[in-house]
């Protein structure tokens, strides 16, 4: 995505978003996508400073990354989904909810390792709980589990 301000831009270079100041062309930053926040950031370079004009700019920006991503990804549909490899989805998520479990069973009770669950373990598995609360399972006639 690219978008040109008053004193910024933003262009796509290698796959990166990357602001320039539209006064010499110096490298301000990058836009990254971060995946434990769920959203696009800012990420400045080293010894950038930036007036008030600009961070509203860079927030209307990225704002508009973040809107974009999730409209894209909350456009699925059933022809999406069927297309889906769901074996492998299937055994990535098991895979992961072994790798949780050892990692649970094996962690002493410690400041650190308690704020690792509390930040990463307790909201995984409060989605994965989440998500099996709205999926309920019904049997057929011939005993078969449907949703």
């Amino acid at each position: 995505m690219t978008g040109n301000y008053k004193h910024i831009r933003f262009e796509e270079i290698e796959g990166f978003t990357v602001c320039r100041s539209n006064h010499g062309g110096a490298v301000l930053g990058r836009v990254e996508w971060m995946a434990r926040w769920k959203e696009y950031e800012f990420v400045p370079e080293e010894n950038t400073a930036y007036t008030v004009e600009c961070l509203r700019d860079l927030a209307d920006f990225v704002g508009k990354m973040n809107r974009k991503k999730a409209n894209a990804s909350s456009k699925t549909d059933i022809a999406t989904l069927k297309k889906a490899d769901w074996n492998k989805v299937e055994d990535e998520v098991v895979e992961k909810i072994r790798l949780l479990k050892a990692a649970c069973l094996h962690l002493e009770s410690n400041p650190l390792n308690d704020k690792i669950a509390e930040d990463i373990f307790l909201p995984a598995l409060a989605l994965l709980g989440d998500f099996c609360t709205r999926i309920t399972l019904e049997s057929d006639e011939k005993g078969k589990r449907t949703p």
